[in-house]
């Protein structure tokens, strides 16, 4: 029953991510560009994981250092922001951090979502953003993990014209950076 459950649970998230890929879909002209504090973004976004991050005794936080007012799609943003973020929770062991970076210099704006988790295999990195790739199967799949999280935050980065990275941090864990116009 467990195991079913678990299966269930696997196959609503998804669902929901693939419903979420064709909302996001750069035909769809619903919702307008519109001027979104990202730094706002990320203190909600890490808001609303806190009750996550705290289970895992894990330490969820936005910086910035400058006013990050960008013209987007706020819910692509959160969404990606979201991703990121819910990624770095699986990964990171308890105890750790997780740290939102939002800056806006000169013309690009960007997003960093950096943790001190176990980080990536460095034969791994290139594959990260591959649709229902998964660096740590039983790991993912025990995190309810279905490889889409990080292939949206790439397609939803490139539809507005930017990239996305994924490298190893010195001191240990990963850090995902966002860039665009």
């Amino acid at each position: 029953f467990g195991r079913l459950k678990d299966g269930v649970k696997r196959a609503t998230r998804l669902v929901t991510q693939l419903l979420t890929m064709a909302r996001l879909d750069p035909d769809n002209r619903s919702r307008p560009f519109l001027p979104v504090d990202m730094t706002q973004l990320a203190r909600s976004v890490a808001e609303d994981l806190s009750p996550i991050a705290e289970q895992k005794h894990i330490h969820l936080w936005a910086v910035s250092e400058t006013p990050t007012v960008v013209v987007a799609n706020e819910d692509a943003l959160r969404l990606l922001m979201t991703n990121l973020c819910d990624n770095a929770l699986r990964y990171t062991p308890e105890g750790g951090e997780i740290r939102i970076e939002t800056l806006i210099k000169d013309t690009e704006a960007s997003i960093r979502v950096c943790d001190n988790g176990p980080g990536i295999p460095e034969e791994d990195l290139p594959k990260v953003f591959e649709r229902f790739y998964r660096v740590d199967k039983a790991r993912s799949r025990a995190a309810g993990g279905t490889g889409l999280g990080l292939s949206i935050v790439q397609d939803t980065v490139k539809k507005r014209g930017g990239t996305v990275s994924a490298a190893n941090r010195a001191g240990g864990g990963a850090g995902f950076t966002v860039r665009w116009p």
